[in-house]
């Protein structure tokens, strides 16, 4: 029994003694290789996206994959996210979000949502525009590839204080944004799926114009033609709970 004791204690302190050193930081060329990509498109995308974030971070991804433990460790049960990202290779575009330790031993990641003309807008506007969010969520809790419960939540909010993207909502008129511009009651969730993934930091994969026989990216990626998150999105959003580190 004592040993067991003296092994937990070794153990514990082992975890804590790493979480307080400095996390391996690799090139944007080993990360590229060390997520799961698979094939160079995935990989050159990875590299696009590491420059194209102006705040950095590049953070070994075996350490990312063990973000709840590391980030306990070190003191870390709250992050939140802020930066800007070259938007479309020249924009300085912000992005924003929560990502909160939960009690299951995983990661809630929020973003709020604001829209500049909510007091004009009606009731079901309001609401359906949150069903497509809670479905944009749905998405991308569903692909997530760690071994701990990540969980995502977009939520309308009334309170331009809590916004963490804030835009003003076309009704009934289609547009294709900027995200922190303009959004549209005609977007579908999988559309919305796509501009959250802005909104957490992430480009366009397309070379400028989202028609697919333009596209020089991998049409299945949810930042290419809306279809769904790689595992490479997930790193890339969730490595910024350990930035500090």
């Amino acid at each position: 029994m004592k040993n067991t004791y003296h092994v937990i204690v070794s153990l514990a302190l082992l975890i804590i003694g790493s979480a307080e050193a400095k996390l391996p930081r690799l090139t944007r060329n080993e990360i590229a290789h060390k997520v799961d990509c698979r094939d160079e498109i995935c990989v050159g995308m990875v590299k696009r996206h590491l420059i194209r974030d102006l705040k950095g971070c590049q953070i070994d991804p075996e350490s990312v994959a063990n973000t709840p433990q590391l980030a306990g460790a070190a003191g870390i049960n709250e992050v939140r996210v802020h930066g800007r990202s070259a938007f479309l290779g020249f924009v300085p575009a912000p992005y924003r979000y929560h990502m909160t330790l939960t009690p299951s031993g995983g990661v809630l990641i929020q973003a709020n949502v604001y829209f500049t003309n909510h007091a004009k807008l009606d009731a079901d506007t309001m609401n359906s525009m949150q069903e497509k969010l809670d479905l944009a969520a749905a998405k991308w809790t569903q692909y997530n590839p760690y071994g701990f419960p990540l969980q995502f939540k977009f939520v309308l909010t009334t309170k331009r204080s809590e916004a963490d993207v804030k835009a003003k909502l076309l009704v009934g008129k289609y547009t294709r944004g900027p995200y922190f511009s303009f959004w549209t009651t005609e977007w579908s969730s999988d559309i919305i799926s796509h501009e959250m993934g802005h909104v957490m930091g992430l480009d366009d994969e397309y070379s400028n114009t989202p028609f697919p026989g333009l596209t020089r990216c991998d049409r299945e990626s949810i930042m290419c033609i809306w279809d769904r998150p790689f595992p490479y999105h997930y790193y890339l959003i969730t490595r910024r709970m350990l930035c500090t580190l």
